[in-house]
């Protein structure tokens, strides 16, 4: 074996070794925050194949983007890896990733003038030789003090090297997304915890009530002046509000109906439209109800349709209340084909058409950081198809409309009940 062919050979195993360990460092990750680790493995790895350099930087950029951004970069300053904004050249390595193949400016100042200021700011000192090179998701930029500081060896030897970088960003999405799925899944548990405490609270604030109307029913056979009677019967008739607004909390917070029944969907939508109506008042929110009197009857778990109901008119809220127009959600319940529809409309922002295709997804939401889990529309709908129906959203010029579809009850089961 000659000289040549020994000394390739070399760099060869060593470049396997490099990229193996930067393999293993990428699985051993348990946090995005991890990233130093496995770029610190990729710059020792630089260092053991003797590829000298004064600096390293990488590139991430958005490849679905139309035209393609740079999202994020990522530096090694003071031998430490940091992420930092995007510099000045960022527009030069989307370039260069759309071509799609190295590029080596062996002298800087005489090869590409153009670029001393951005990689000076960017490295924090002067740079003579630089290459770069684009992988899947991003760009590697090696840099040197240095003119002519690489290789055609070290150059092929990055080129590899940066092929091993796409599973280390895609490893830190994944992990974000485990992070952010397991905060938004302890979330949705806290809630449901508080769901039921509020349950049992609920349950006696209306044995409280029960003792007090009863004892106001009680006070009012006697024989009373007209001013004791009338603040008696102030309370008497507050507190029966109470207890018909704790009723329609108690019969959502029962659960599940151990089997599903014939209803009448309108009776459904207006005791959940009961719930909200005194709090979207309080908030300027116009609550519009228009609901078909000659509604076929539907085979439902009522619990469970309220739900739905209950959500969809909560998500509406949410966007009319950032409407400087004044909030306005329309109800409305007809019958199409013998298929009982629920449209539900508002005067809100609507839902950008890029993200309709995902609103139903576990764990996507729109709303702000801590202000929603992203699980009520995946549930809404879930509820829906197991009905043998259908929770979708409907294109509007202005504002939002969703359409819960369900089956008719059958023509038996509509003349038993009647």
């Amino acid at each position: 074996m000659s000289r040549r062919r020994k000394y390739t050979a070399v760099h060869r195993e060593g470049l396997r070794v490099v990229s193996r360990m930067l393999r293993e460092a990428v699985w051993k990750m348990g946090s995005p925050d991890d990233y130093p680790d496995v770029l610190a493995t990729l710059t020792e790895g630089f260092r053991s194949l003797r590829i000298s350099f004064d600096g390293c930087g990488i590139y991430l950029i958005d490849c679905a983007a139309e035209p393609a951004v740079v999202t994020g970069q990522y530096i090694l300053q003071h031998e430490r890896w940091k992420q930092a904004l995007p510099a000045h050249d960022r527009d030069a390595a989307v370039a260069i990733w759309q071509e799609g193949a190295a590029t080596y400016a062996e002298d800087v100042h005489r090869d590409a003038p153009a670029l001393e200021s951005p990689l000076h700011l960017r490295f924090g000192h002067e740079v003579r030789s630089v290459v770069d090179v684009p992988f899947a998701n991003g760009v590697l930029t090696v840099a040197c003090r240095q003119a002519e500081g690489f290789s055609s060896r070290d150059i092929e030897m990055l080129w590899e090297l940066a092929e091993g970088l796409p599973a280390l960003f895609n490893r830190m999405e994944d992990l974000r997304q485990l992070e952010l799925r397991d905060r938004l899944v302890e979330r949705a548990q806290r809630l449901e915890l508080t769901g039921q405490l509020a349950a049992g609270t609920v349950h006696e604030v209306n044995n409280a009530l029960t003792a007090i109307l009863g004892h106001c029913e009680l006070l009012l056979m006697e024989e009373l002046d007209a001013a004791t009677r009338e603040s008696l019967e102030l309370i008497l008739r507050a507190g029966d509000s109470a207890r018909i607004m704790v009723g329609h909390f108690l019969t959502m917070a029962r659960g599940q109906e151990p089997e599903r029944q014939t209803t009448d969907l309108n009776l459904l939508v207006h005791d959940c439209l009961q719930l909200l109506r005194r709090q979207l008042a309080r908030e300027r929110v116009e609550l519009i109800e228009r609901l078909d009197p000659h509604l076929p009857l539907v085979f439902v778990q009522a619990s469970q349709i309220q739900q739905i109901v209950l959500n969809l008119v909560q998500n509406s809220r949410h966007a009319v209340l950032a409407s400087s127009d004044g909030g306005r959600i329309e109800v409305r319940t007809h019958v199409v084909d013998d298929v009982v529809r629920l449209s539900l409309s508002d005067n809100g922002p609507g839902v950008p058409v890029k993200l309709r295709d995902r609103i139903f997804e576990p764990f996507f939401t729109t709303k702000e950081n801590g202000k929603g889990t992203g699980l009520g529309l995946t549930v809404c709908r879930t509820i829906a198809t197991s009905h043998g129906g259908d929770l979708r959203i409907q294109n509007l010029d202005d504002g939002s409309c969703f359409v819960l579809e369900l089956p008719a009850a059958d023509k038996k089961a509509r003349r038993a009940l009647n």
